[in-house]
Order: C-alpha cells, then structure tokens, then sequence
C-alpha cells in the first residue's frame, strides 16, 4: 500500500526516531524526552538525528 502511494516501506520503530527528532526540533528539553520515550541518556544519543536545517542554524 505504502508503494503505491509513492511511500518507502517503513518500520513502527521509524516512528519513534521521527518523535524523537521531532521533539528535539521543537525544543523539548532532553530530560522530558527521555521520559516520554523511556530511555537512558545513550539511548538519546543513538536515536535523535541532528537535521541539516539544525546544523545551519548552529553554524549561522
């Protein structure tokens, strides 16, 4: 179903990486995060994804 909309197949598990991303994009403090999500700090680390829109805006 998802090819036929022009989608790439994708896991539930891509859902959280997205949430978590999101919510860093938003600025949701890491401590709120983590608890939302359920995880240790190294779990933060391994599934937040910096966007390049992020990294501009850190290099401006």
């Amino acid at each position: 179903m998802l090819r036929s909309v022009g989608l790439r197949d994708a896991r539930l598990h891509d859902a959280r990486h997205i949430a978590a991303t999101r919510l860093l994009l938003l600025g949701v403090p890491d401590r709120i995060v983590m608890g939302i999500m359920g995880w240790s700090s190294d779990m933060r680390r391994r599934c937040q994804h910096m966007t390049d829109p992020m990294l501009r805006d850190t290099a401006d």
